[in-house]
């Protein structure tokens, strides 16, 4: 089956299942030949959902095509902020907390990476008040089935874990600790 034969059959968005099952087993043929872990995971509110782990990185996403949008696959990094970092955010003054959340979305965004930030409220230590926090970072990336190569959606992949990175490196400033990998690096293009 070449590349692109696979998904001719699919471009009607008719999606029977065994054409998402086709685009499921390729996706998982593509990721493995680049080295990642693949596990196909249960999802209720998705056609396939495959756990993915980044072969040095050692990162994990999930790829999934929602019930929602039967022609998009959906690439989601889910960044769950720790207990450490919650802490320093909450030891900021607000200015300075809204500086470093809004430069964190800035750079996002000018790096065309989609992101949800769910927040909660948390009682800090210097007044009774509550404030908000997010409790994670979701980074995401789509690629809908016309444009379903494996070049589109490796780039689609790298483009989600630049986000993860990006994430990761606010994260490592704020708390004043450096663990940058080499390997990073190569998602900066």
């Amino acid at each position: 089956m070449s590349s692109q034969s696979a998904f001719e059959a699919v471009r009607d968005y008719g999606l029977a299942a065994e054409q998402r099952s086709a685009v499921r087993v390729k996706l998982e043929q593509w990721l493995t030949e680049e080295g990642y872990t693949v596990k196909v995971l249960d999802g209720k509110t998705t056609y396939f959902t495959l756990g993915v782990e980044h072969p040095t990185l050692h990162m994990l996403l999930t790829i999934g095509q929602s019930l929602a949008h039967r022609d998009r696959i959906t690439i989601l990094g889910t960044l769950k902020i720790s207990e450490e970092h919650k802490k320093k955010l909450l030891e900021m003054s607000e200015g300075q907390r809204n500086s470093f959340l809004w430069d964190l979305k800035f750079t996002l965004v000018s790096n065309n990476i989609p992101f949800e930030m769910p927040h909660t409220g948390h009682v800090s230590n210097q007044s009774a008040r509550a404030v908000l926090l997010p409790e994670q970072i979701i980074v995401s990336q789509a690629i809908w089935y016309d444009g379903l190569t494996k070049d589109n959606f490796m780039r689609q992949l790298n483009q989600a874990i630049k986000g993860i990175i990006l994430v990761l490196l606010k994260f490592e400033q704020l708390s004043g600790t450096s663990v940058f990998k080499e390997e990073y690096s190569k998602y900066f293009t």
